[in-house]
Protein backbone atom coordinates (compact mmCIF):
# COMPACT_ATOMS: atom_id res chain seq x y z
CA UNK A 1 0.00 0.00 0.00
CA UNK A 2 1.37 3.26 -0.83
CA UNK A 3 2.00 6.30 1.16
CA UNK A 4 -1.12 7.60 1.84
CA UNK A 5 -3.13 5.24 0.10
CA UNK A 6 -5.30 4.18 3.17
CA UNK A 7 -7.03 7.73 3.03
CA UNK A 8 -7.76 7.38 -0.97
CA UNK A 9 -11.45 6.02 -1.27
CA UNK A 10 -12.30 7.95 1.69
CA UNK A 11 -11.81 11.35 -0.42
CA UNK A 12 -13.23 9.66 -3.31
CA UNK A 13 -16.40 9.51 -1.14
CA UNK A 14 -16.28 13.09 0.48
CA UNK A 15 -16.15 14.70 -2.95
CA UNK A 16 -19.59 13.69 -3.66
CA UNK A 17 -20.90 13.91 0.33
CA UNK A 18 -23.33 16.95 1.33
CA UNK A 19 -23.99 17.86 4.88
CA UNK A 20 -26.51 20.66 6.31
CA UNK A 21 -24.19 22.12 9.32
CA UNK A 22 -23.30 24.85 9.78
CA UNK A 23 -20.01 26.91 9.11
CA UNK A 24 -18.78 29.39 11.49
CA UNK A 25 -17.59 31.33 10.07
CA UNK A 26 -19.16 33.06 6.54
CA UNK A 27 -15.75 33.55 5.19
CA UNK A 28 -15.22 30.44 4.30
CA UNK A 29 -18.85 29.98 2.55
CA UNK A 30 -16.30 30.25 -1.07
CA UNK A 31 -14.25 27.76 -0.91
CA UNK A 32 -15.08 24.31 -1.54
CA UNK A 33 -12.40 20.82 -1.51
CA UNK A 34 -9.24 21.63 0.54
CA UNK A 35 -8.13 24.28 3.15
CA UNK A 36 -4.41 24.10 4.62
CA UNK A 37 -2.86 24.98 8.13
CA UNK A 38 0.54 26.50 7.67
CA UNK A 39 2.49 27.29 10.43
CA UNK A 40 4.92 30.46 10.73
CA UNK A 41 7.89 31.73 12.58
CA UNK A 42 6.40 32.22 15.80
CA UNK A 43 5.55 29.29 18.14
CA UNK A 44 1.56 28.38 18.41
CA UNK A 45 1.64 31.09 15.29
CA UNK A 46 -0.01 29.84 11.87
CA UNK A 47 -2.59 30.31 8.71
CA UNK A 48 -5.30 28.91 7.39
CA UNK A 49 -5.10 29.31 3.32
CA UNK A 50 -7.25 27.90 0.72
CA UNK A 51 -5.92 26.01 -2.17
CA UNK A 52 -4.54 28.88 -3.88
CA UNK A 53 -2.42 29.94 -1.27
CA UNK A 54 -4.66 32.76 -0.33
CA UNK A 55 -4.65 33.66 3.69
CA UNK A 56 -8.04 33.27 4.92
CA UNK A 57 -7.19 33.78 8.94
CA UNK A 58 -4.45 34.03 11.17
CA UNK A 59 -3.68 31.67 13.66
CA UNK A 60 -2.85 33.74 16.47
CA UNK A 61 -1.98 31.57 20.18
CA UNK A 62 -3.45 32.95 23.93
CA UNK A 63 -0.29 34.05 25.68
CA UNK A 64 0.84 30.87 28.16
CA UNK A 65 -2.22 28.83 27.20
CA UNK A 66 -1.15 26.25 24.50
CA UNK A 67 -4.25 24.94 23.46
CA UNK A 68 -6.31 28.04 23.30
CA UNK A 69 -6.08 29.69 19.84
CA UNK A 70 -7.87 33.18 17.97
CA UNK A 71 -8.19 32.59 13.92
CA UNK A 72 -8.67 36.15 13.32
CA UNK A 73 -9.04 38.00 10.02
CA UNK A 74 -5.75 39.35 8.20
CA UNK A 75 -7.27 42.77 7.32
CA UNK A 76 -8.96 43.95 10.24
CA UNK A 77 -7.41 41.34 12.86
CA UNK A 78 -11.25 40.80 14.18
CA UNK A 79 -11.24 37.33 15.86
CA UNK A 80 -13.71 35.02 14.23
CA UNK A 81 -13.38 31.67 15.76
CA UNK A 82 -11.72 31.13 19.10
CA UNK A 83 -11.35 27.77 20.77
CA UNK A 84 -10.63 27.33 24.31
CA UNK A 85 -9.50 24.04 26.49
CA UNK A 86 -11.94 24.07 29.07
CA UNK A 87 -11.20 21.02 30.92
CA UNK A 88 -7.99 18.72 30.83
CA UNK A 89 -9.19 15.18 30.86
CA UNK A 90 -7.70 12.58 33.59
CA UNK A 91 -7.05 8.80 33.20
CA UNK A 92 -7.52 7.92 36.51
CA UNK A 93 -10.75 9.38 37.11
CA UNK A 94 -12.27 8.70 33.32
CA UNK A 95 -12.62 12.61 32.74
CA UNK A 96 -13.07 14.03 29.53
CA UNK A 97 -10.91 16.65 27.86
CA UNK A 98 -12.93 19.24 26.54
CA UNK A 99 -12.76 22.18 24.60
CA UNK A 100 -15.37 25.18 23.84
CA UNK A 101 -15.74 26.87 19.92
CA UNK A 102 -16.90 30.75 19.76
CA UNK A 103 -18.08 32.19 16.27
CA UNK A 104 -18.11 35.80 15.56
CA UNK A 105 -21.34 35.29 13.49
CA UNK A 106 -25.00 36.54 15.29
CA UNK A 107 -27.30 34.19 16.46
CA UNK A 108 -29.41 34.25 12.98
CA UNK A 109 -26.68 31.41 12.20
CA UNK A 110 -26.02 30.07 15.73
CA UNK A 111 -29.17 29.24 16.97
CA UNK A 112 -27.40 31.10 20.48
CA UNK A 113 -27.31 34.12 22.44
CA UNK A 114 -23.69 36.07 22.79
CA UNK A 115 -21.66 35.10 25.34
CA UNK A 116 -18.28 36.23 27.06
CA UNK A 117 -15.94 33.74 26.36
CA UNK A 118 -13.09 32.68 28.69
CA UNK A 119 -10.80 35.52 27.27
CA UNK A 120 -13.18 38.02 27.65
CA UNK A 121 -14.80 38.52 24.10
CA UNK A 122 -18.28 38.40 23.48
CA UNK A 123 -18.88 35.80 20.37
CA UNK A 124 -21.59 32.80 20.17
CA UNK A 125 -20.78 29.50 21.07
CA UNK A 126 -20.84 27.15 18.40
CA UNK A 127 -20.14 23.83 19.71
CA UNK A 128 -17.87 22.12 21.34
CA UNK A 129 -14.81 18.77 21.09
CA UNK A 130 -14.79 16.16 23.60
CA UNK A 131 -12.34 13.38 24.00
CA UNK A 132 -12.04 10.01 26.49
CA UNK A 133 -8.42 10.45 27.24
CA UNK A 134 -8.34 6.82 28.60
CA UNK A 135 -9.58 5.35 25.69
CA UNK A 136 -8.08 8.14 23.03
CA UNK A 137 -9.80 6.76 20.35
CA UNK A 138 -12.56 9.01 19.41
CA UNK A 139 -12.98 12.70 19.75
CA UNK A 140 -16.63 14.01 18.88
CA UNK A 141 -17.61 17.61 17.73
CA UNK A 142 -21.20 18.66 19.40
CA UNK A 143 -23.76 21.26 19.02
CA UNK A 144 -24.42 23.61 21.70
CA UNK A 145 -27.02 21.89 22.98
CA UNK A 146 -24.81 18.80 23.29
CA UNK A 147 -25.84 17.04 19.62
CA UNK A 148 -23.52 14.68 18.28
CA UNK A 149 -22.57 16.32 14.78
CA UNK A 150 -19.37 14.74 13.92
CA UNK A 151 -16.85 12.40 15.34
CA UNK A 152 -13.09 11.79 14.22
CA UNK A 153 -10.67 9.03 14.52
CA UNK A 154 -7.17 8.52 13.75
CA UNK A 155 -5.89 6.68 11.52
CA UNK A 156 -2.29 5.41 10.46
CA UNK A 157 -1.78 6.18 6.91
CA UNK A 158 1.21 3.05 6.44
CA UNK A 159 3.79 6.29 6.35
CA UNK A 160 4.31 6.38 10.33
CA UNK A 161 1.98 9.13 10.12
CA UNK A 162 -1.59 9.41 10.96
CA UNK A 163 -4.73 11.20 9.32
CA UNK A 164 -8.02 12.05 11.47
CA UNK A 165 -11.15 11.59 9.59
CA UNK A 166 -14.43 12.82 10.30
CA UNK A 167 -17.85 11.06 10.24
CA UNK A 168 -21.09 12.13 10.73
CA UNK A 169 -22.55 11.56 14.25
CA UNK A 170 -25.75 10.37 13.18
CA UNK A 171 -24.63 6.62 11.33
CA UNK A 172 -20.66 6.89 12.14
CA UNK A 173 -19.93 6.05 9.09
CA UNK A 174 -20.25 8.84 6.17
CA UNK A 175 -17.08 9.91 5.84
CA UNK A 176 -17.01 14.19 5.91
CA UNK A 177 -13.02 15.22 5.92
CA UNK A 178 -10.38 13.83 6.40
CA UNK A 179 -7.13 15.97 7.83
CA UNK A 180 -3.94 15.10 6.71
CA UNK A 181 -0.32 16.56 6.39
CA UNK A 182 -0.42 16.66 10.54
CA UNK A 183 2.43 18.31 11.91
CA UNK A 184 4.61 16.17 13.98
CA UNK A 185 4.54 17.99 17.60
CA UNK A 186 1.78 19.49 19.97
CA UNK A 187 -0.11 22.01 19.38
CA UNK A 188 1.73 25.00 20.42
CA UNK A 189 4.43 24.19 17.88
CA UNK A 190 2.45 23.42 14.79
CA UNK A 191 -1.05 23.78 13.14
CA UNK A 192 0.35 22.55 9.35
CA UNK A 193 -2.35 20.24 8.19
CA UNK A 194 -4.52 19.71 5.07
CA UNK A 195 -8.17 19.19 5.13
CA UNK A 196 -10.32 17.68 2.46
CA UNK A 197 -14.25 18.32 3.64
CA UNK A 198 -17.38 17.69 2.07
CA UNK A 199 -19.68 20.59 1.34
CA UNK A 200 -21.52 21.87 4.25
CA UNK A 201 -18.56 20.70 6.52
CA UNK A 202 -16.70 23.15 8.58
CA UNK A 203 -13.03 22.94 7.79
CA UNK A 204 -12.08 25.10 10.46
CA UNK A 205 -13.50 23.01 13.43
CA UNK A 206 -11.88 19.97 11.06
CA UNK A 207 -8.88 21.11 11.46
CA UNK A 208 -9.25 22.80 15.14
CA UNK A 209 -9.98 19.17 16.06
CA UNK A 210 -7.22 17.44 14.25
CA UNK A 211 -4.52 19.62 15.63
CA UNK A 212 -5.95 19.60 19.01
CA UNK A 213 -6.12 15.74 19.57
CA UNK A 214 -2.18 15.43 17.84
CA UNK A 215 -1.54 18.12 20.69
CA UNK A 216 -2.84 16.11 23.79
CA UNK A 217 -1.45 12.98 21.81
CA UNK A 218 1.62 14.25 22.39
CA UNK A 219 2.25 14.18 18.01
CA UNK A 220 2.30 11.07 15.93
Amino acid sequence: MGCGASTASTKQAIASAEFSTNKSWSGIASVSGMLMGVKTGKKGAGQLQDAAGTVLLNIVPSVGKAYDACFNEPATGKTVVLVCLNQMGNTFTGKATEWGIWTAEDSAQTGQPPETTPTGQSMYKFGSLRVQVRLKTTMEYLDPSGKKLFSAKMINTGCSSVAVVLCDGTDGSSPAAVVDGLGNGTVEETWKATCTFAKGVDPVVAIIMAVQWMGIAGGA
